[in-house]
């Protein structure tokens, strides 16, 4: 009897300093180095999410608005841009770069994500990537900057070419660049 309650005890224990290993936070404030990038981690106030963003970024931190030329004084609708990318090609890249191991882990808590912040130039070229995701994600810096080439190198956006009344031209050509984000839960990309 007092064996097989030390076993439970022991078994409880491991456990629980599982658990405790896997909750722990890796990212906190400061800067992290990847091979050739360096990126600044922002903890939100939650203490459970970070931003993940290259420091020579220069539109990450800046709405669009800012760089809007026109008269339009309403809010601008996803729609009203049109933003397309191949959302197929973007989840491939996160599955090679990543790893299925690594998914699949991740993917065990439902409230595992990863959201992409793209930057575009009105050509559709990927200017800046940025990241938003768990702190305690198991992706490294140098799967960041993988993934940040990868998208630059792979990913293409189209815009809408509607010209809407009382405007000359189409929408997103009235900004500077376009912002677009792009929201992964683990446990959808693992199902699929």
């Amino acid at each position: 009897m007092k064996h097989s309650i030390k076993k439970i005890a022991i078994a409880l224990i491991a456990t629980l300093s599982l658990s405790y290993c896997h909750a722990q936070k890796k990212y906190t404030n400061g800067m992290i180095n990847a091979n050739k990038k360096t990126y600044a981690v922002k903890e939100m106030p939650s203490g459970k999410n970070v931003s993940i963003t290259s420091i020579a970024n220069k539109y990450t931190n800046e709405g669009m608005s800012k760089h809007f030329h026109g008269k339009f004084q309403g809010k601008v609708y996803p729609e009203m841009i049109g933003t397309t990318i191949d959302e197929n090609k973007l989840k491939a890249i996160l599955m090679e770069e990543i790893g299925a191991a690594n998914m699949v882990k991740m993917a065990q808590d439902y409230r595992n994500f990863l959201t992409i912040h793209l930057t575009f130039s009105l050509d559709g070229i990927p200017l800046e990537v940025a990241f938003f995701t768990n702190n305690n994600t198991l992706i490294t810096p140098q799967v960041f900057e993988k993934i940040e080439a990868r998208i630059k190198d792979e990913i293409h956006a189209t815009f809408k070419e509607t010209v809407r009344p009382g405007f000359d031209r189409p929408f997103y050509r009235y900004y500077d660049f376009i912002r677009y984000d792009v929201d992964y839960y683990y446990n959808k990309i693992v199902e699929n």
